[in-house]
């Protein structure tokens, strides 16, 4: 297929995934007033780390319920929910609310009642802990993870909305400070101030960040991409961040035949891809937020290098390889990961970003932390998944390095035919994110209708079973273009 691909930068508009929405009328504008809590999010240049938050809405039931709260027993979220919580009614007259848990509130009013509430949240570094060390834990969901640099703020909705109970949709307004843009998962604002619309549970699985950004757009096909990377970044930084996501872009619908469809509810027309450098970090890497990108660098004096930009490209096919067909169970994590790694490693190889030298380089290191997991020898590639963070070098580099052994073994047993794209655009047609997801199994029985039993079965012993040396032969093998 054709595939159209433009980049731009951003200029002086508001580019949002939420169209104006008519105007309510009548009892469906007194049922949507009663169904909406309205917010408004402020962010302070002074102190980027302390967010304000007012909300209003009808009490329909007495509970308030914030993720943020959890953070102060323990939890390495980086969101501290600061105990400054007002409610009143819209009169004027106080509220008392009883704390009955972490993030959770008793409001003593009538249902029916108009409130309106003021807090605060602290975006806190120091509580990005893993086993003593000032580092993030990759091992938790993005989702689950607040930050914030000098210039720019991160914050995700579980931590930032304080929620009523009984509510379905939410409007909200964020304001930053002037020069600042602002990024979320509904819109993108070049000024100061953003309006958004969203249910619920769509507005607390997205995240919103504000600060000194740098915005571009890239379009492939039915999808845009709005990278946004912080204005202090060094350009070459930037130039390179752009180049892989907007080559890797088109590289993916390409293969695919297609932009991502929409799954578990998240509607794939505009994605945003969100970079920096946190100094809490040792180790790069990133996540999806709902259905957006969040890349995170160590500091130091080349940040984003190639293991870096492969994590752009990695997060990037992860709209297809985990969101648009979705493993059965954690333990496919090998092809989940893996094969989502060689598909980045690829795109940057074929985009010259690394030559072949960098590649063996990138597969050696791979080989490397795969045989020195403490479960090599004694745990399938398969059983780690369970543990995924755990055994990263298992399931990680291990799922890379069958990725490989797919790809090169396909290609030989049928002269170049057939290879590992193929079973990625077979899966896409085949598998979803509902109920036709899919296992170990079945992505060996598309090897086997592919390219014969006789190349997909030792591969699936590669990964159900426990011997370790078979997979040199794939890291040392350059990837066909």
């Amino acid at each position: 297929m054709s595939t159209r691909i433009a980049v731009s930068s951003l200029g002086l508009q508001v580019v949002a995934v939420l169209a104006a929405l008519p105007p309510m009328q009548g009892a469906a504008a007194q049922q949507g007033a009663a169904d909406t809590v309205r917010y408004t999010v402020t962010f302070d240049a002074a102190e980027p780390r302390l967010v304000a938050v007012t909300l209003g809405w009808i009490l329909r039931s007495p509970t308030l319920e914030i993720d943020a709260e959890a953070s102060t027993s323990g939890s390495p979220s980086g969101g501290r929910f600061v105990n400054d919580l007002r409610i009143e009614t819209a009169a004027g007259t106080a509220v008392a609310a009883a704390r009955e848990a972490p993030g959770r509130w008793r409001v003593d009013a009538r249902p029916g009642t108009r409130l309106r509430a003021r807090y605060r949240l602290r975006i806190d570094h120091a509580a990005l802990r893993v086993t003593g060390s000032p580092v993030y834990d990759w091992g938790r969901t993005i989702a689950e993870v607040a930050w914030t640099t000098r210039e720019l703020a991160f914050v995700t909705g579980r931590m930032l909305f304080l929620t009523p109970t009984g509510m379905t949709r939410a409007e909200a307004v964020v304001q930053s400070p002037p020069g600042w843009r602002t990024v979320s998962s509904w819109g993108v604002s070049e000024g100061g101030r953003l309006s958004l619309r969203a249910s619920r549970d769509e507005l607390r699985e997205g995240f919103v960040a504000a600060g000194r950004l740098e915005l571009s757009r890239h379009v492939a096909g039915s999808l845009a991409l709005v990278v946004a990377t912080p204005s202090a970044m060094p350009s070459r930084d930037r130039r390179e961040i752009r180049r892989v996501a907007g080559s890797s872009l088109g590289r993916f619908v390409r293969l695919m035949g297609g932009a991502p469809r929409a799954s578990l509810g998240m509607p794939y027309r505009e994605v945003v891809l969100l970079t920096a450098a946190a100094p809490a970090l040792e180790l790069a890497g990133g996540g999806l937020a709902w259905k957006d990108i969040v890349l995170l660098a160590p500091p130091g004096d080349e940040p984003w290098g190639p293991r870096a930009l492969a994590a752009v490209a990695h997060e990037l096919f992860h709209l297809w390889n985990a969101r648009a067909f979705r493993y059965r169970t954690p333990r496919e994590g090998w092809f989940s990961e893996g094969v989502t790694e060689y598909l980045a490693l690829r795109a940057l190889l074929d985009e010259g970003v690394i030559g072949d030298d960098g590649y063996r380089d990138l597969m050696d290191g791979a080989f490397d932390r795969y045989r020195h997991d403490s479960w090599i020898g004694e745990n399938s590639i398969l059983r780690a998944g369970d543990l995924k963070f755990a055994h990263r070098g298992l399931v990680h580099d291990g799922g890379l390095l069958v990725a490989a052994c797919i790809d090169a073994d396909m290609r030989r047993a049928t002269n170049g035919a057939r290879a590992l794209d193929d079973v990625l655009r077979a899966m896409f047609q085949r598998f979803d994110a509902g109920e036709r997801t899919y296992d170990t199994g079945d992505v060996f029985d598309l090897v086997s209708e592919l390219a014969g039993d006789a190349v997909a079965r030792p591969l699936q012993r590669m990964v159900d079973g426990t011997a370790s040396l078979g997979l040199w032969r794939c890291a040392t093998e350059r990837p066909t273009r």
